[in-house]
C-alpha cells in the first residue's frame, strides 16, 4: 500500500475523535413576527401611551368613537341621498308620463275636431277645402306617428350608450 492512503485514512479517525473531545455548542435563533390591523393600536402600544401621557388611551378610544361615527353618518346620508335621487327619478318619470297622455288626448281632441270641420265643409259643398283639411289632418297624426317612433329610439340608444360609458 501506498503510504500517502494510509495518512489519509488515519486523517478522518483524528479529525472524528477531536470532534468528540470538543463540546458541541449550537446556535438557536428564533425570531417572530406579529400583525395588527385596526382601528386602535394593539394593547402593548395602548398601555404605552398611557404610561407616556397619561390620558392618550382615552383620547385615543374617544378619536375613534367619534372617527366611527361620523363614517356612519355619511354612510347614511349617502344611502339618503341615494334614496332621494331614486324618487325624484320616479317623479320624473311620472310626470313625463303624464305629460305624454295629456299631449296624446290634446292630439286626439284636434284630430277629431278637423275630422269634424273637414265633413261639415263637405257638406256644405266645398269638396276641395274639405279634402285639403282631411289631409292635413293625416300627414299631421303620421308625422307625429314616425317622429315619436325615432324620437323613443333614438332616447334608447342615447341611454345605453350612457350606460355603457358609466362602466
Amino acid at each position: 500500500m501506498d503510504p500517502s492512503a494510509e495518512e489519509s485514512e488515519a486523517a478522518p479517525a483524528e479529525l472524528l475523535e477531536s470532534d468528540a473531545d470538543r463540546s458541541l455548542s449550537a446556535v438557536v435563533r428564533t425570531e417572530s413576527s406579529a400583525l395588527h390591523a385596526g382601528p386602535l393600536p394593539h394593547p402593548d402600544q395602548f398601555r404605552q401611551y398611557e404610561e407616556t401621557l397619561p390620558g392618550a388611551a382615552d383620547r385615543i378610544l374617544t378619536m375613534a368613537e367619534e372617527e366611527s361615527k361620523h363614517r356612519q353618518l355619511m354612510e347614511r346620508s349617502i344611502l339618503e341621498l341615494e334614496q332621494a335621487g331614486i324618487e325624484l327619478q320616479r317623479e320624473v318619470i311620472q310626470e313625463e308620463v303624464a305629460q305624454s297622455r295629456l299631449g296624446l288626448l290634446i292630439g286626439a281632441v284636434v284630430s277629431v275636431i278637423l275630422v269634424v270641420v273637414a265633413v261639415i265643409v263637405a257638406v256644405i259643398g266645398h269638396p276641395w277645402p274639405a279634402v285639403v283639411i282631411g289631409t292635413a289632418d293625416i300627414v299631421a297624426l303620421a308625422s307625429v306617428f314616425v317622429y315619436g317612433a325615432r324620437t323613443r329610439g333614438s332616447g334608447a340608444t342615447l341611454e345605453a350608450g350612457s350606460a355603457d360609458g358609466d362602466e
